[in-house]
């Protein structure tokens, strides 16, 4: 998902794409099993002042369900 996430340092907006971790799967066959992947930002610091943005934050301000309308929902 791809957000505008205003850098705190000088309120400069980004796009700043968000890509969420996966946990490890260890359990189960070994074709099955894989390792944890840690949640991503890219870009990971300002592009007006190279602030360097804290990861926690930025999922943080990322939509809840609850921020979305009923009518931007789609059902499958």
């Amino acid at each position: 998902m791809t957000i505008t996430y205003h850098c705190p340092n000088c309120d400069a907006p980004n796009e700043v794409e968000c890509i969420p971790g996966v946990e490890a799967q260890l359990y189960g066959p070994p074709e099955r099993c894989y390792p944890a992947e840690p949640p991503e930002i890219d870009p990971g610091s300002c592009n007006s002042c190279d602030h360097e943005f804290d990861l926690d934050n930025v999922f943080d301000a990322l939509p809840k369900p609850d921020d979305y309308d009923d009518d931007e929902r789609t059902e499958d």
